[in-house]
């Protein structure tokens, strides 16, 4: 039997809390409850596998491995019965290393695990799980889900589960196949159901099929017996349908079973036990309710007295799968420290999860993703032609060589000049000749999107060749508990994103520490526990440190596409250095100017912002204030649910009495009707809070009052890399700028368009259509919408967009019946229309240009972006255009 089902089943252990107590945490000196679970008292070192009690300390151990391997890696605790248990001498007991071998086949134990004994503890860290292509995605001890192997069925492993899965949702397990069951088969069995009854020892003249099941039951307790009709049926279920036939043996002779039984008592026991079989529908599963028919038929022995019953189930041809329990693989639920069992449902779209994005994207998006990946890595995307993860690196931690040295550089400058102490503390942490880096932070908490202690001074994480990662949080004030939560919270942080956004696929340990900002032997109220990781865990050369600061770029570096929601996975981009530098920056609290032109990532930077400032300030959503002046964008932002959104309109005629801190975004557009905004957002942050203004005076569509202050009186710092829009459309937009610059003679207006550069590879599509009339420009939108469509572009990538409101109303009937009739013989129906705060995701959206401001599409028509003001004439195609990601159509009347 294959070595993924030689053990017996494990017990459901969903939810199950393996927290430790106190005395557990002194005796093992843990000091990362968070990343170890306590797999209970055991009997190490003995092989009793027959006994009951210890099968289920087994299957606590083998659980809690399982999960650790499938969340990132962590430390399982094993209390041993026998308070003399010596893991040298007597060792794990042959059974349970079995047990933990057969976890992780084809590989060796010493791949994934090390074994650490303390006291009568027994120590057992584990290293997150690596998914390639000869191994599943995820840990699984058995799938529950079984197969036809010629005429007998089988429990799939993970890969045939997935290969299983993949031709049913390509479409080939849709159709009836005529290998299924054959006709003369399929008429043969047919026939027998006419007859009256079947005769006890009669032959039913079927071979043992493919697709056909026999099952005695004419034994045994009946009730019992009958839940082992689940298998065959999985089987029969998942393998193109065909009959499970009970009360006959394998050599098709008839025993009959269920003679003391009622024919309603039988099909109460056929539909209890199969009601509790596991199914998977898939998005476009057609399966009925009813998965099969049962007939059932008399049996008579030779004296013509009743014998029982002949069960004949016939199983649909089914699109979906059918497991007989949920798999058997666990992961750890961070947010209630317990281990979790996965369902079937949740464990297919695991496995299944490709981590790729749709074609319309592909062109546009590289895949950063390592081959050899852990169960629940993120996908790293960025924009192609971008500066490469080697030069973001170089710009991170500047060019190593084996002397180690302290990153950032300007940081380390900031740091020393405010506490000039801490220098002498930083070459305390290092000795002479090693090779790696010291990097610093004033919170790596809320690098990490963690909220930060205000007692931080910094965090210095150290990564040395021959040392294992430490990460040391200074204080400045007493050290307590507080501060060891937080840096052992730190720590486990980081080392998961390490793993989960990094992709880092080693031995990988985060050990954290304490010191104080004045003396590094500061007197503390309790016991600052501490363990030795294994050897193993530590970075073997400077090539490792090198290997674990690319993992780390991705961390530092990551942000949460705004694409995730659209393409239904979330998966992660890069912020280009430019970004990340603005990011980075100790927070303002006067007013602080953010200027940059289109496509730069105003927007992406504002929302990190507004991260950073709530957990550098660990205040609630209700405290930071998003304002914008478009409803479309307050919904966008909304939806984060990071802060409070409203419009500009809004903000000016309510009060705001909770808001500490205010970010503007596309405020180039605001306008002083009801009061001075300025004014009054800097009022609400009198000075102690955050106010943070994105602007881009090229898309400024009027020219009444904005309420900003002018230029050269702003706290200003600009972006100039343009990432969103690909080159042949950037090219149109830089025209535009120069014309701009020019109409309204600004110096600094000049600079920007100067300075601005594309700095990608993508080339996209621009042109210009003009003089066409109406019905022209609704059938060329219509014609080439089909085309997009017919090419693997979804409804979400485009966007038409009309001057005015008034033109919305006017094309829309138009555009949305030729849009329809155009794609009628697509094999994706269109769906209505959408506008740009309806927050339909796969919908096409038809809205004005100044309502799409500041949102995005791969796809943008523009239809007559003319403004009334000719002095902002520019402005508005210029908004219109930088919408575009890959296509810009521009679209004009006579």
């Amino acid at each position: 039997m294959p070595r993924y089902q030689r053990k017996p089943s494990v017990s459901d252990c969903n939810n199950t809390d393996r927290s430790l107590s106190k005395r557990q945490l002194e005796n093992a000196r843990l000091p990362y409850p968070d990343e170890v679970l306590y797999a209970g008292l055991a009997t190490l070192g003995e092989n009793q596998s027959l006994d009951s009690a210890h099968t289920a300390q087994r299957e606590k151990i083998i659980s809690a491995v399982c999960a650790i391997l499938n969340s990132g890696g962590g430390i399982v605790l094993v209390e041993s019965a026998d308070k003399n248990y010596d893991y040298s001498q007597d060792g794990l007991g042959k059974d349970i290393e079995d047990a933990l071998d057969d976890l992780i086949f084809p590989s060796t134990l010493d791949d994934y695990y090390d074994f650490m004994p303390i006291n009568s503890y027994l120590l057992i860290f584990v290293k997150t799980w690596i998914a390639q292509n000869k191994y599943p995605k995820l840990c699984t001890l058995e799938s529950g889900l079984y197969g036809r192997s010629l005429s007998s069925k089988k429990m799939l492993n993970a890969m045939e589960v997935l290969d299983l899965a993949q031709k049913k949702t390509s479409g080939k397990g849709k159709k009836p196949r005529l290998c299924a069951i054959t006709s003369p088969n399929l008429r043969a069995i047919e026939s027998l159901l006419t007859k009256p009854y079947f005769c006890q020892g009669e032959n039913l003249q079927l071979s043992k099929l493919r697709n056909v099941e026999y099952e005695d039951f004419s034994t045994g307790d009946l009730k019992v017996r009958m839940k082992e009709i689940k298998p065959g049926f999985s089987a029969l279920a998942n393998s193109g349908g065909g009959y499970l036939i009970i009360g006959v043996d394998d050599k098709a002779t008839v025993k009959g079973c269920g003679k003391y039984y009622s024919t309603s008592e039988l099909e109460s026991l056929v539909t209890k036990n199969l009601s509790e079989m596991k199914t998977v529908h898939f998005d476009d599963c057609n399966c009925a309710e009813d998965l099969y028919t049962l007939t059932i038929m008399p049996v008579r022995d030779l004296n013509q007295q009743d014998a029982g019953y002949v069960l004949f189930i016939k199983v649909k041809l089914l699109s979906c799968l059918v497991f007989v329990h949920d798999p058997q693989a666990w992961i750890v639920d961070t947010d209630h420290k317990k281990i979790k069992r996965l369902t079937a449902s949740d464990w297919i779209s695991l496995v299944m999860s490709n981590n790729s994005l749709e074609s319309s994207l592909e062109s546009q998006f590289e895949n950063l993703s390592i081959e050899k990946r852990p169960p629940l890595a993120k996908s790293v995307y960025r924009k192609k032609g971008l500066e490469t993860l080697q030069e973001q690196q170089i710009n991170l931690f500047g060019s190593l060589d084996e002397a180690i040295t302290i990153k950032p550089d300007n940081l380390h400058a900031e740091l020393t000049a405010e506490h000039p102490e801490l220098e002498g503390l930083l070459k305390t942490l290092v000795s002479p000749g090693e090779g790696g880096v010291v990097i610093l932070s004033r919170s790596w908490a809320v690098d990490l999107d963690q909220k930060c202690n205000s007692n931080v001074v910094c965090d210095v994480l150290v990564l040395s060749s021959g040392r294992h990662p430490k990460l040391y949080s200074v204080f400045s004030g007493k050290l307590s508990q507080k501060e060891f939560d937080y840096s052992r919270h730190t720590a486990l942080v980081l080392k998961q994103q390490l793993v989960n956004i990094g992709g880092y696929s080693g031995k990988l340990c985060i050990i954290p520490a304490a010191l104080h900002l004045s003396s590094a032997n500061e007197e503390v109220d309790f016991s600052w526990p501490e363990i030795n990781y294994p050897e193993a865990y530590q970075l073997d050369n400077f090539d490792t440190v090198k290997e674990l600061l690319s993992s780390l770029s991705f961390v530092m570096l990551s942000f949460r596409s705004f694409l995730s929601d659209k393409v239904g996975m979330e998966y992660f981009n890069l912020l280009t250095t430019e970004q990340y530098n603005v990011v980075s920056k100790q927070l303002f609290k006067g007013p602080f100017f953010i200027h940059g032109p289109p496509g730069t990532g105003k927007t992406v930077v504002a929302l990190e912002i507004i991260k950073k400032i709530r957990n550098t300030y660990n205040c609630s959503p209700d405290k930071v204030l998003y304002i914008c002046e478009n409803t479309p964008l307050r919904q966008f932002v909304w939806k984060k649910k990071i802060c409070q959104a409203v419009t500009r309109c809004t903000f000016q005629k309510k009060d705001f009495p909770h808001v500490e801190h205010i970010v503007a975004d596309e405020a180039q557009n605001f306008q002083c009707e009801d009061g001075n905004w300025f004014k009054k957002a800097e009022d609400i942050v009198g000075g102690k809070g955050c106010f943070y203004i994105f602007l881009d005076y090229f898309q400024a569509c009027h020219r009444r009052n904005t309420g900003l202050p002018p230029w050269d009186q702003q706290n200003k710092h600009t972006l100039t890399k343009v990432v969103r829009s690909p080159e042949k459309i950037y090219t149109y937009m830089h025209d535009l700028m120069r014309e701009i610059a020019l109409k309204v003679c600004s110096p600094f207006l000049k600079e920007v368009m100067e300075k601005s550069e594309c700095c990608h590879g993508v080339r996209g599509h621009c042109d210009s259509r003009y003089n066409f009339e109406m019905h022209r420009i609704v059938q060329y939108i219509a014609q080439t919408c089909k085309k997009y469509l017919s090419n693997g572009y979804s409804q979400g990538d485009i966007a038409i967009l009309c001057n005015t409101e008034y033109d919305v109303k006017m094309y829309a009937p138009f555009l949305e019946e030729e849009v329809k009739r155009q794609t009628k013989k697509l094999r994706t129906r269109v769906k209505p229309f959408a506008r740009a705060d309806d927050n339909l995701e796969n919908y096409i959206v038809l809205d004005s240009i100044r309502r799409f401001a500041g949102l995005e599409r791969c796809i943008v028509f523009a239809i007559n972006p003319i403004c009334q003001d000719p002095y902002v004439d520019d402005n508005l195609l210029l908004c219109a255009a930088s919408r575009a990601t890959a296509k810009l159509h521009i679209l004009y009347e006579p």
